[in-house]
């Protein structure tokens, strides 16, 4: 069983209204949380700790995220989940929760608040 989790959304604002958006979200979520933002290109990588939300998960976490074109002028956002090690390895076994499920909704949830 994969414990990557990736969803889409489309939205009607701009790319880079929703990336400038996402990017304000994710302290939200987790203060800590560290965040990379890919040059010249509308895609993050954040590693959360263990605590996203304000409650308490059992394994570390990354999100990447991409902002692309969607129709009628809008956008759609791609958002990939998975639990990672201390060492920031994807996690294959001994996963204790559904953490990339539930980073992904918060977020996209977030995004269309």
């Amino acid at each position: 069983m994969s414990t990557t989790v990736k969803k889409h959304k489309a939205f009607a604002a701009s790319k880079e209204d929703m990336f400038a958006k996402a990017q304000t979200l994710i302290p939200q979520l987790d203060p800590k949380a560290k965040v990379t933002v890919a040059d010249g290109k509308l895609q993050l990588k954040t590693i959360f700790g263990k605590q996203v939300g304000g409650e308490y998960v059992n394994d570390r976490s990354q999100m990447d995220v991409a902002v692309i074109d969607g129709s009628e002028g809008g956008c759609v956002v791609i958002s990939r989940a998975f639990p990672i090690n201390a060492v920031g390895q994807p996690l294959t076994f001994g996963v204790r929760s559904n953490i990339g499920e539930r980073i992904v909704d918060m977020f996209l949830n977030g995004l269309g608040e």
